[in-house]
């Protein structure tokens, strides 16, 4: 039975606020209902509201100020909105009091025990600490360990962890969590784990205070610090009659036990919450329609061959998606190219070479059909629609018998990097930045087979640059270059994949230079490539490019010690180029006639880069110094008695420096200063 609220536990209105905003969304469309209730001369005003205020939910809030419902309790609120016909959004205003989260009716079924159950959790949870297992449904969790990793790395960057102090892998991982979790152990973030699949996954989960894990699975072993909750297995046939009815006029449906084909359905179908979602959409309109659909499961179900749950869901999933005309199926069919996950509606747009408009009322259509979930944001970029797992199998199975599944997949990776590509006009870089785009396009691309993208996009340093800025994690972008170096290698494409390969071998080796939020991709490139290859090409065109456009300055070295046989060192034009702006010249800040080794600089993430370098004096005498690389002011110099400087180090924030040295007595010995 529900617990009643009492009449002393409704707060008035005015009272919740970190609720106001949510109770004028609910409202929202309803503001004129609202109005002619609470505001007795609300008629003689109401062009006037519409012309001063552009939104729903503005208007809503003035309704409430104006006809003083702030003033009222929440009791007295939720009377109002039953009595104007908005009984549902009543009913969803009522679990703010219990301090859960609406969930909408709309396609759902809400378990209300359930849910207050974990309600009731959540708050000592919020007091005290604990940790949540719900087995539920399938979500999108079924990741690799690798995949884990980066995930588990985004979020310690967002807990501000720091990029430097992140593991290298799942194993260091494990050895930090302790250190992980004792930086946290004051944080009052609830962490959600969303479809945990492999068991072994939770033990990498254990650094966090407050925690919600789902899993489609039962409970593993030793997981006793959890509190357990069970989602029902199956619809009821109340369940199933709940859904039903949110897309029929019949009024006859509540009789529906009685109906042979409506049971039989529903019987065959409860196990599987998703396949009775469908049949809603299909607004089955009488007798014949319900017998249309049964005779469709029942005819599978004596194919011996083809009596899979899974392909007699195909077959209602396909009956709903003919109720569409030629060219939505078409479209509705192609979204069979992404991936398992939330699909954002730029990608979407992208692939369907459609408008804005169109594509958002496309989505509502078949939002309304239940062949997916329009989730509308509050802005159009984090706005995406969702599609069952079931679902996106059946899409990516082949319309044409004598088709492989791999030449299909291949045929829908193809349409979705055509439509990024008319998009962006193979700008690959100016494609707006989704969370799935410079995320996953790599993926899409090799499984496309499309040599030329794949090759573009990989030399294209502004693209790298954006992804790294998107994906924030460094390890993300080598990810994706070992897909294209797999890929160019096994396709027999040597050149292509030695042109990738030293791009890779280049990021790898200067990664300690790497800083993402504050470094330049092209400067970095100008830093530490030492070859005249397609790299420096590149990366000098762009230097130039954006120093036009953007008046930007860049600097880099032109020569580098090279140690050949017997370790003996060769002198090639060590120039440090500084302070460069390369569409109009340049100027040497150090003479190459004496420069002694290798130039090493400070990171660029703790502020203006610091260069040092040692020069030789004479044969006795070498001076080391430290100069600040825009002004080339020298900010320090120092000449070390009977030493012969062999190398310099600079600390990656400037502070220190280091040089190995040796003399008659002492070989290679380090000094610090």
């Amino acid at each position: 039975m529900e617990q009643a609220i009492v009449e002393d536990e409704y707060p008035y209105v005015l009272e919740c606020e970190k609720y106001y905003e949510i109770i004028v969304k609910n409202i929202g469309r309803k503001w004129l209902a609202l109005g002619n209730e609470v505001c007795k001369d609300h008629a003689t005003y109401c062009y006037e509201v519409m012309d001063s205020f552009y939104t729903f939910e503005s208007r809503a809030s003035y309704m409430l100020y104006y006809g003083k419902v702030v003033n009222k309790t929440f009791k007295e609120l939720l009377e109002i909105m039953i009595k104007i016909g908005c009984r549902d959004i009543a009913e969803q205003l009522q679990y703010l009091l219990q301090h859960i989260p609406i969930i909408s009716n709309h396609h759902n079924v809400l378990y209300k025990e359930f849910t207050k159950n974990i309600g009731k959790q959540l708050k000592r949870i919020d007091q005290d600490g604990g940790h949540i297992l719900i087995h539920g449904g399938v979500g999108s969790g079924n990741i690799s360990d690798f995949q884990l990793f980066l995930k588990l790395n985004h979020l310690l960057l967002d807990l501000e962890w720091g990029e430097d102090n992140l593991p290298d892998d799942l194993e260091t991982f494990k050895k930090k969590v302790q250190y992980f979790h004792k930086g946290i152990e004051n944080c009052n973030t609830l962490f959600i784990f969303d479809d945990i699949r492999k068991e072994h996954h939770y033990e990498f989960l254990d650094f966090v205070k407050k925690s919600i894990v789902t899993s489609q699975y039962s409970k593993p072993q030793n997981m006793d610090k959890y509190e357990y909750y069970k989602m029902p297995e199956q619809f009821t046939f109340d369940n199933a009659l709940q859904v039903l009815a949110q897309h029929q006029n019949d009024s006859n449906l509540p009789k529906s036990r009685q109906n042979r084909e409506i049971s039989r359905v529903i019987e065959v179908c409860k196990n599987h919450p998703s396949a009775i979602d469908i049949i809603s959409g299909l607004h089955l309109r009488n007798v014949k329609d319900w017998q249309q659909v049964a005779s469709i499961i029942d005819n599978q179900a004596q194919n011996n061959e083809s009596s899979t749950t899974d392909f007699k869901f195909h077959r209602i999933f396909d009956l709903s998606i003919q109720q569409l005309d030629k060219n939505d199926r078409h479209l509705f069919r192609s979204l069979g190219a992404f991936k398992k996950l939330p699909i954002p509606i730029d990608s979407i747009q992208s692939l369907w070479k459609c408008s804005q408009s169109e594509t958002v009322s496309l989505l509502k259509k078949f939002h309304q059909k239940s062949l997916l979930r329009y989730r509308e944001e509050n802005s159009y970029s984090s706005s995406c629609c969702i599609l069952t797992e079931v679902m996106v199998d059946f899409l990516q199975q082949p319309l044409q018998s004598d088709q492989s599944i791999s030449d299909y997949n291949k045929i829908l990776n193809q349409a979705l990097i055509h439509g990024y590509a008319h998009r962006c006009e193979r700008k690959w870089f100016t494609h707006p930045d989704d969370g799935y785009f410079y995320q996953y396009l790599i993926f899409h691309v090799v499984q496309a087979e499309d040599v030329v993208s794949l090759e573009e996009i990989v030399r294209d340093f502004d693209w790298i640059t954006n992804k790294l800025r998107s994906c924030k994690l460094a390890k993300e972008l080598y990810s994706d270059l070992q897909k294209c170096l797999d890929y160019f290698y096994f396709n027999g494409e040597i050149e292509k994949w030695f042109n990738i390969q030293e791009l890779y071998q280049l990021l790898n080796t200067n990664a300690p230079y790497l800083h993402i939020k504050t470094m330049d991709i092209v400067q970095f490139l100008l830093i530490s490539n030492r070859k005249d290859n397609w790299i420096n090409k590149q990366a000098m065109k762009l230097a130039e490019l954006n120093g036009k456009n953007q008046d930007n300055d860049y600097w880099k070295a032109t020569g580098w010690k090279i140690t050949g046989n017997n370790n003996e060192i060769k002198q090639t034009d060590c120039k440090w180029i500084d302070r460069k702006i390369i569409h109009t010249g340049h100027r040497s800040i150090i003479d190459s006639s004496n420069t002694r080794d290798i130039i090493n600089c400070s990171s660029p993430k703790y502020g203006d880069l610091r260069i040092v370098h040692a020069n030789t004096i004479d044969l006795k005498q070498y001076s080391i110094t430290v100069r600040h690389y825009l002004s080339s002011k020298i900010i320090l110099e120092i000449t070390p008695a009977n030493h012969a400087i062999q190398s310099t180090k600079i600390s990656a924030n400037g502070s220190l420096i280091a040089y190995a040295y040796a003399d008659v007595q002492i070989s290679d010995a380090l000094g610090v200063f």
